[in-house]
Order: structure tokens, then sequence, then C-alpha cells
């Protein structure tokens, strides 16, 4: 989401789990945001695009992502991505290539630390909190969680897997049983980790 209220464009990040919530907050109009960018990767944030553009004047952006991994995926991509730099720049944006290197690296950090802190113990208050996040708050606060968590005590491993769970809670239950976590959920590990190394960071 592209906010409003500086005289340079800033961003807010929506994730899947606060879909719900941020419609709540156009609808009561105290969403201050100038425009928005939607990811057309499911039904649901399809229809929800819909219903944004006939509530609001705001500027709306729907990015396709490809649904297979091949050579004519890469370059529909690509193209998809030209278009959007080319809409961020017409809402005052500016994309140059070292601004993308120096996002991508920033990016690229968090992802590592994030493996990092669920390695040694999953802190899915963290992955939840860090979405919504400038990137640089994110990495001083899983730093943070890290020399929280290093040292802890050994727990047997329960592993849960699934889809969405946004509910840090339901986590939190089989903490206070004793047991340490190990997940394969979309809002815990699969959100960060990517099978890639840091040259797949580098442009140019």
């Amino acid at each position: 989401m592209l906010k409003s209220a500086s005289p340079q464009p800033t961003y807010r990040a929506m994730p899947a789990l606060r879909q719900g919530g941020v419609l709540r907050e156009l609808l009561r109009g105290e969403l201050d945001v100038q425009a928005v960018v939607f990811t057309r990767c499911c039904d649901t944030l399809m229809r929800l695009a819909d219903i944004w553009e006939r509530n609001t004047e705001m500027k709306v952006y729907n990015l396709e992502f490809p649904s297979r991994v091949e050579e004519k995926s890469k370059e529909y991509y690509y193209r998809e991505m030209k278009d959007f730099v080319k809409v961020l720049e017409e809402w005052g944006g500016e994309v140059t290539l070292e601004s993308l290197k120096e996002s991508l690296s920033l990016y690229y950090e968090l992802e590592e630390k994030l493996k990092k802190l669920f390695s040694i113990k999953p802190d899915y208050d963290a992955a939840k909190k860090v979405q919504e996040m400038n990137v640089r708050e994110a990495i001083k606060l899983v730093d943070e969680r890290i020399r929280k968590a290093e040292g802890g005590d050994k727990k047997p491993k329960v592993l849960i897997t699934g889809s969405v769970c946004p509910f840090v809670e339901v986590y939190r239950l089989f903490g206070d049983a004793g047991f340490a976590l190990k997940d394969d959920i979309c809002t815990g590990t699969r959100f960060f980790h990517l099978q890639h190394t840091s040259e797949g960071y580098k442009l140019g």
C-alpha cells in the first residue's frame, strides 16, 4: 500500500493474514493510504481487489504472478514487473537499479536471520510482525529475538503442517505443554525458507 501522509511515498505490507482487518479499516474510513497493489494469486485476493475498486477512489494495481516456473513464465513475469515499475513511478515513487540492489540485500539478510531464529526456536509472533514492518526495523526485531532465544532449554519437537494459521496463540499451546516446534506452514517457515543463494538476489 502507498501511504499519502508523507511527501515521499512510503509503503505498508498487507499479508494474507491481514486481509480481513485491512478491509474493515477501509470500509470504516480508517485507512490512510493513497494506493494499493494486489498480488492476484488466489480467488480471495481477486475478489478483494474488486471490492476495493468499487468502494474507493484509490489507485489500484493488480500484479499477476505466473502459476508455473518455466522460461515463458519468466518472460511474462519480467514484463509484469516492468509495467509495475512504471506504475510506481507514475504514483510518485522512484525505482532505480541501486535501490533494487539495496532492497534485495536487506530482504536476503532478513530471510537468513529468520532461518537462524527458527532453527533455534520458532517465533511465529516475529514471523507475523515482520510482514508489516520496514525491513530495517524487521531485521532489528529478529536480531533481538535471536539473542533471547539462544541458550534456551532443549525440548522434544513436534511437527505441525498445513496452510495459513495467523493465530500465534495456537503455537503457544505446544510450548506451554513442554514441546518445541518444527513447522511446514505458510505463516511459518514457508514464508521465508526459499531455495536460493545470495547470488539470486544480485542484479546487473
